[in-house]
């Protein structure tokens, strides 16, 4: 205890027990100085209870529900001048507007917008199944429309856009680049007798048209469209060379008209020969590629004849030029044939035939097997294809040789293909040799195929010659 000796008031601090406690209601006694108590005091003229004074500063439960509502009368029980401490918190908050803490209380709880407080885990999964993942799709199906997508719109807003998007690229589709209409989207879209002397302009430039295919190719069934003009125009391109008309033939044709003429030269290839098959012997020796059609160019005397026949040379036969015999095929007195097979041609000049570059080239031999083998060979190349590669081995078997350039029958110089390359021989025992490589056409001879040491029918087969040509030129 500690006595005020000016007073002889006790002044040790009293502890009460909570819930036993009246505040301004306790007994005070004063001393006389001398240890004896002078007069006991009953108050200082108030009483409080506790529940009133817990009452200022304890609030009642609360839940994300009724949060704001508990805290606005939190908030009430202060004084304003402790409100608009808080209120400088708040962004737009003016001091001079607050006048009472009913309008402080109201601005505070205003700043506290709902939809600036976090979302519960719940509440937040809602908003992006019901909110968010809709309005992302839709604008996905906005963007994929204007990209050109196919879209199943999935609400009537996208469905919207889509409809009008579509009403407004029809009107657009046959601008150009620079923002101009296409003049050539008017076919179609204004009547043809809307302009003067268009249906007349049309049928002119159709009969035009249908009169220069049947003209060309000696016929009466042309219809004027763009395509029968195309295929003219590629038939003179390939037929007009330095003033003669040339005659191609693939396939075989009977009773060709001879065409007026003074001069006429004819071309013949014939079909290149089948590679020779390897062998299953073991053998070091590589087969024999086939040899090739030949070329042959030479003038033909059409003096009294009135139709051709023309023979194609197929793999390992010649070509033939006859005179037409409308009863029998291709048996017609011969006027121009393809010389042997692998013969080295030629061009005819003043003194004789001069040998040409121009002929088919033979396929190369095929690989043999064992110590010393032959290695296979690529095939003959010409003056404008090249030879087929090679085959060789991957340490077991046979690699195939591949094929030989071929040559447009179209072209400007005529010129046979090339020969197929030779299969590659087997390494091992009861392991394949690889096949020869294909002539290239026309007239190209077939590579052989390689050797092996197993069954028969685990030796490369030799590969195919190609079919001949027959070119006549004539002015």
């Amino acid at each position: 205890m500690t006595v005020d000796l000016d007073t002889g008031y006790d002044t040790s601090p009293i502890v009460a027990p909570d819930g036993a406690f009246t505040i301004g209601g306790g007994a005070v006694v004063k001393y006389d100085g001398l240890g004896g108590i002078q007069a006991p005091m009953s108050n200082f003229g108030q009483t409080g209870s506790e529940d009133a004074i817990k009452g200022l500063f304890q609030l009642p439960s609360f839940n994300l529900g009724n949060a704001i509502d508990v805290l606005g009368q939190a908030l009430s029980q202060l004084p304003l001048e402790a409100l608009k401490l808080l209120g400088q918190l708040v962004p737009d908050w003016l001091e001079e507007d607050i006048l009472d803490i009913g309008t402080a209380v109201s601005k505070i709880l205003g700043a506290l917008n709902p939809s600036k407080i976090p979302l519960t885990l719940e509440g937040f999964t809602a908003w992006l199944t019901n909110t968010f993942n809709t309005v992302s799709t839709e604008l996905r199906q906005i963007f994929e429309i204007v990209a050109g997508w196919v879209v199943t719109p999935i609400t009537a807003a996208v469905q919207g856009f889509k409809d009008w998007w579509a009403h407004l690229t029809g009107q657009t589709q046959h601008l150009n680049e620079t923002g101009g209409y296409d003049a050539g989207q008017l076919i179609g879209e204004v009547a043809k007798d809307a302009v003067e002397g268009l249906v007349d302009l049309g049928n002119n430039v159709a009969g035009a048209f249908k009169g220069f295919f049947d003209k060309w190719f000696g016929v009466t069934t042309g219809t004027g469209t763009a395509a029968e003009v195309i295929t003219t125009v590629e038939a003179i391109k390939d037929a007009v060379i330095n003033g003669w008309t040339v005659h191609t033939v693939t396939s075989n044709e009977t009773n060709w008209a001879v065409p007026p003429h003074t001069l006429c030269n004819g071309i013949v290839v014939g079909g290149g020969q089948k590679g020779d098959n390897g062998t299953n012997g073991g053998s070091a020796v590589g087969k024999i590629g086939g040899l090739d059609g030949s070329f042959l160019a030479q003038p033909i005397d059409l003096t009294g004849i009135t139709n051709l026949d023309f023979q194609v040379g197929t793999q390992g036969n010649k070509s033939y030029i006859r005179v037409a015999n409308t009863t029998t095929p291709h048996t017609g007195t011969v006027l121009l044939a393809s010389p042997d097979h692998g013969s080295e041609g030629g061009i005819p000049g003043e003194f004789g035939y001069a040998p040409t570059t121009s002929a088919p080239g033979r396929g190369g031999n095929g690989g043999g097997m064992g110590t010393g083998r032959d290695i296979a060979q690529q095939g003959e190349s010409t003056a404008v294809a090249a030879g087929g590669a090679p085959g060789g081995n991957n340490g077991t078997w046979g690699t195939p040789g591949q094929p030989g350039g071929s040559v447009s029958a179209g072209a400007t110089t005529k010129c046979g293909g090339a020969g197929g390359g030779g299969g590659g021989g087997a390494v091992q025992s009861l392991n394949v040799g690889g096949n020869g490589g294909d002539g290239g056409y026309p007239g190209g001879g077939g590579g052989a195929g390689g050797n092996c040491n197993g069954a028969p029918n685990q030796v490369g087969v030799g590969g195919a010659g190609a079919v001949g040509v027959i070119w006549v030129f004539y002015k």
